[in-house]
């Protein structure tokens, strides 16, 4: 989902920057302005949707890993919430130690 919405967003931003060079054409500097603005707006929002995708897959693989651990499907079978708890805490953590750069 995040990748096709991070598209969507990418074609959006494509958009705003071809307006903003049509305004420039027609010599209309608050127009490009507003296009550039609303063109680097969707390009924050695109990047923001990769970096979900980017944790979305880290999290499958690590899913993916932790269910190979002895007992870890019978942990998941008999207490889901806590194994869905378990499966995140690293991320959590890791997020946060390097958002504090």
């Amino acid at each position: 989902m995040p990748e096709k919405k991070r598209k969507e967003i990418e074609q959006k931003a494509a958009e705003w920057m071809q307006k903003a060079e049509m305004a420039v054409d027609k010599e209309k500097d608050d127009l490009a302005k507003a296009a550039l603005e609303h063109s680097m707006t969707h390009r924050k929002m695109a990047e923001s949707f990769k970096e979900q995708e980017s944790d979305q897959k880290a999290q499958a693989e690590l899913l993916k890993a932790s269910l190979k651990t002895p007992g870890a499907m019978q942990m998941l079978l008999h207490h889901p919430i806590r194994a869905l708890i378990a499966s995140l805490l690293p991320w959590a953590l890791l997020r946060r130690a390097f958002s504090t750069r």
